[in-house]
């Protein structure tokens, strides 16, 4: 494999990867979100986010966001539910 195809491999796994969200979920008191694109909903028992394709609906106590950046946002607090709902992102 040359050096130039594996330019463009990296390309494509780069533009494609921006193109989700990931969602990692620790127990049910940290999560963390990439490519998180808004906060439509905020307060301590609810959250929403707008993702890259749909909208995210997190339900709990005593919620608090941290380091919110284009990269993502990390949530805290007594997680009890998520939900999505389909074309909240908005494409």
């Amino acid at each position: 494999m040359n050096i130039n195809k594996i330019i463009n491999n990296y390309d494509d796994f780069l533009n494609n990867s921006r193109l989700n969200s990931a969602i990692q979920l620790l127990d049910n008191e940290i999560m963390v979100i990439e490519n998180c694109k808004g906060i439509c909903l905020f307060n301590e028992n609810e959250i929403h986010l707008r993702l890259m394709k749909c909208k995210m609906i997190i339900v709990g106590l005593n919620l608090k966001m941290r380091n919110f950046s284009k990269c993502g946002v990390e949530i805290k607090g007594k997680i009890h539910s998520i939900d999505f709902e389909e074309n909240g992102g908005r494409k």
